[in-house]
């Protein structure tokens, strides 16, 4: 089983680990310099690695069209690269998301939706534009505001009460 996985970086480290314990061929794409550079791990160095900028999806195209790569799994080591992820897997004819579902990997509202049409909302959530919808809404406390188009857990919060709420919500615009 030969598995792309592409900058795994934070917790998507483990998939590097478990890749190699499931003796599968592990391929590490990334720039592996500046903010993300892999580590000198025995683990990793298992790994084949294909450093390319992987912010330049032409690059990445390109750099792997250079040589005959099979991959069986194509994967995002962390939230960036998922619609990267998704349209390698296109190209690779893997399984993957469909591309018109790209843009929805980042929107939370959006993708709350889609989920929803498909019958999949069980979370309870709520969306706010503006200070007077946070006064609207029936909301509890204790709760997560998390902005609707961002990655990486940015200015993700838990609010204990309304002021918190205002403020968090303010802080991501």
């Amino acid at each position: 089983m030969n598995i792309l996985i592409i900058e795994p970086i934070g917790s998507g480290a483990i998939l590097v680990d478990t890749a190699v314990e499931m003796g599968w061929n592990c391929f590490l794409l990334s720039y592996n310099k500046s903010d993300r550079i892999l580590p000198n791990n025995p683990t990793w160095q298992m790994c084949s690695i294909i450093e390319v900028d992987t912010n330049n999806k032409t690059e990445v195209i390109d750099t792997l069209n250079k040589k005959d790569y099979k991959f069986d799994i194509i994967v995002s080591g962390n939230e960036y690269y998922v619609p990267l992820s998704i349209e390698l897997s296109i190209q690779y004819g893997l399984r993957t998301l469909p591309k018109n579902l790209i843009h929805i990997s980042h929107d939370k509202s959006l993708m709350r939706a889609y989920l929803k049409e498909l019958k999949l909302d069980d979370i309870w959530f709520d969306s706010i534009s503006g200070n007077d919808d946070i006064h609207t809404k029936s909301i509890e406390y204790p709760c997560i505001i998390k902005p609707k188009n961002a990655a990486g857990s940015f200015h993700v919060n838990k609010a204990n009460n309304i002021q918190e709420l205002e403020f968090y919500y303010n802080l991501a615009q």
